[in-house]
């Protein structure tokens, strides 16, 4: 201030701008390691200067994408930004946008934002608000599957409604101070299914026989297929902070499946067959199936040996080309006189996947395709 009136400067509340931006960027951020790499981050010297098409200018650090920009000119225009166009290009979400660019954000009511977001932008501002939606949304569907799994829980265990648990005694038994609490707890997997179980069978609500299977009705084959209490789960239908897809055996629609309640994390969602379940404990699988009206793509993963010769990788990857698939990433090796390749592409059915195996298996020097 001092300086700005020795310079008799018309202009000192924009020299002092950025002091201003830092000061009101401290009262929000609580954690003061988020704090040093706004520091770093937003007023480093290297910024530049966009446009809205109005010519309202926003100050942006370098490096900063469309998805930054967005979130600087509001909120609501970050969460559902679906890309933008600049000089009249249309341009992804994660485009890298340029010092004096004129943008004009493109929006979808139906965009909603994916955890990939919080590594892809800059800006603290960006994330600041990527975690508080995600926090919220996580919270209310880890709620609304908790209910879920509660539901299912007392049909199955045929429980009728003047047997059921009071609240009261639900909050008391798990130490929540709220049902909405014992919810987003289920939900998360922070309460292992057999304590749900312990409760009401101490309530004496449930009937005496056991059921080992109760997790499990999809492979009880004296389900009938009208019982609808005892549906399992459905997955996929859209996207979710509480379900997760396992990287160790990437399923996707077709494939046998089951879910594992996993502490913050909600339902993990494995392959019948995946190696690893049997890491996992038994108690805390729920029986879970496919959505009908799944329509985004998932994650397949190949690994292939093949034998060491010239464009084997080329003759690969010609077979996705043929499939009309979506290639995410691809690495490949070789020693002596054998190579492997791993393949990560998008998919939308198992039997996609098969035939691009089969297909992979026909070509010259492949030995072994397997899904990883």
């Amino acid at each position: 201030a001092h300086w700005a009136y020795k310079m008799e400067t018309q202009h000192e509340g924009e020299e002092l701008e950025w002091l201003n931006h830092m000061v009101k960027l401290q009262s929000e951020i609580s954690d003061s390691k988020e704090y040093l790499d706004f520091l770093k981050v937003d007023l480093k010297p290297t910024g530049m200067t966009v446009f809205t098409p109005k010519g309202t200018s926003i100050e942006l650090p370098q490096g900063s994408i469309v998805l930054d920009f967005a979130f600087a000119v509001h909120t609501e225009l970050g969460l559902h930004c679906i890309g933008a166009k600049i000089n009249d290009e249309v341009v992804n979400l994660d485009t890298v946008v340029e010092h004096g660019a004129t943008i004009q954000v493109l929006k979808s009511p139906n965009q909603e934002p994916s955890p990939e977001w919080l590594d892809m932008v800059k800006t603290v501002k960006a994330k600041q608000e990527l975690r508080r939606w995600m926090k919220s949304s996580i919270m209310k569907q880890a709620l609304d599957l908790g209910k879920e799994i509660w539901d299912r829980e007392l049909r199955l265990q045929k429980i009728e409604k003047v047997k059921r648990p009071s609240e009261e005694s639900i909050c008391k038994y798990f130490g929540t101070p709220t049902i909405d609490d014992f919810y987003e707890r289920l939900g998360q997997g922070e309460l292992p299914l057999a304590d749900i179980q312990r409760f009401l069978n101490d309530g004496e609500t449930t009937t005496k026989e056991s059921n080992s299977l109760r997790f499990f009705p999809m492979f009880n084959k004296d389900i009938k297929a009208d019982r609808k209490d005892e549906m399992p789960l459905q997955i996929g239908q859209e996207t979710s902070l509480v379900v997760h897809f396992a990287k160790c055996c990437s399923p996707v629609p077709g494939d046998p499946i089951v879910g594992v309640l996993r502490p913050k994390i909600g339902i993990e969602v494995h392959n019948t067959d995946c190696p690893q379940l049997k890491n996992l404990p038994m108690e805390q699988r729920i029986a879970v199936e496919w959505s009908e009206d799944i329509k985004h793509s998932f994650e397949a993963h190949l690994t292939i040996e093949t034998e060491n010769r010239k464009n084997i990788t080329f003759d690969v990857l010609q077979e996705l080309k043929r499939a009309n698939v979506f290639l995410e990433r691809v690495t490949s090796a070789s020693k002596h006189y054998s190579g492997r390749i791993r393949l990560v592409f998008k998919a939308f059915r198992k039997e996609q996947v098969d035939s691009i195996i089969t297909a992979i298996k026909n070509i010259n020097g492949v030995k072994q395709v397997v899904k990883s």
